[in-house]
């Protein structure tokens, strides 16, 4: 596959910034990476900006037999630090892992909406029925929203 650089500026979102790149050759994504790296960096500097290090990481992904065939995982830089690679990265408040599946993300909604219920359990026969809701509104439903909202569902 083709490699695609960047040539002007890095597509931000607010505060975030993901730069994607497919090949087949370790050698041409490093430095069609620490290419972009370098134009990000640039444009940080111009705008008085800085780039928070230990919140900077990168996930390499594909199939878990695409994975085993790497003899070395790119190692990217900037201003001559390396950016630390993870299997798990939180972008959007999705979880997305290195093989993209939903294992990750389920594992943790399901921790979220288990400590909700567990608040509702203990508080079921202290408070009235309305603030029981209350607390399911605050602490459940909006993780249940946001998944079905991903999932491509109708929130009412």
């Amino acid at each position: 596959m083709g490699k695609r650089c960047l040539r002007k500026h890095p597509p931000l979102l607010s505060y975030l910034c993901h730069l994607t790149y497919v090949g087949d050759n370790n050698d041409n994504i490093q430095s069609c990476l620490n290419q972009d790296l370098a134009n990000v960096n640039n444009w940080l500097i111009a705008n008085k900006l800085t780039l928070n290090m230990t919140k900077t990481e990168f996930v390499l992904i594909g199939s878990r037999q695409r994975l085993s065939t790497l003899t070395d995982s790119p190692t990217p830089t900037i201003n001559g630090a390396p950016i630390g690679q993870v299997t798990t990265t939180k972008s959007l408040e999705v979880l997305i892992n290195d093989k993209l599946n939903w294992s990750s993300h389920i594992d943790k909604l399901t921790k979220k909406i288990a400590s909700g219920i567990g608040a509702l359990k203990g508080e079921r026969h202290l408070v009235p029925q309305a603030t029981l809701h209350f607390i399911y509104r605050a602490l459940i439903q909006p993780h249940s929203d946001l998944n079905a909202i991903l999932s491509g569902e109708t929130v009412v």
